[in-house]
């Protein structure tokens, strides 16, 4: 993990970015999602993915980065916000 994604997880559920925000979601122990949103551009995506389970505000990196993108219509069940104010990057 690089510095810059360090700085990046210091808030747990809404994290800032110069051109994104991300968005996360534990879902138990062990699975999260997270929501990317490219602000620049004005869309967004959604990602799952396993996690040890003990530092959820640096594990949702890992989802971001290497988990399964999400099928839009259930991106926008776990993830209503970002769905009514983006568009779906496909």
């Amino acid at each position: 993990m690089t510095q810059s994604e360090m700085r990046l997880a210091i808030r747990r559920d809404k994290v800032l970015h110069p051109d994104h925000q991300y968005h996360q979601k534990a879902y138990n122990r062990d699975v999260m999602a997270v929501a990317s949103v490219n602000i620049r551009v004005g869309d967004w995506a959604a990602y799952i993915g396993a996690v040890a389970g003990k530092k959820h505000d640096i594990e949702w990196i890992e989802v971001r980065n290497q988990g399964t993108k999400l099928p839009r219509v259930v991106a926008e069940a776990m993830f209503p916000h970002e769905a009514a104010s983006y568009e779906w990057r496909a």
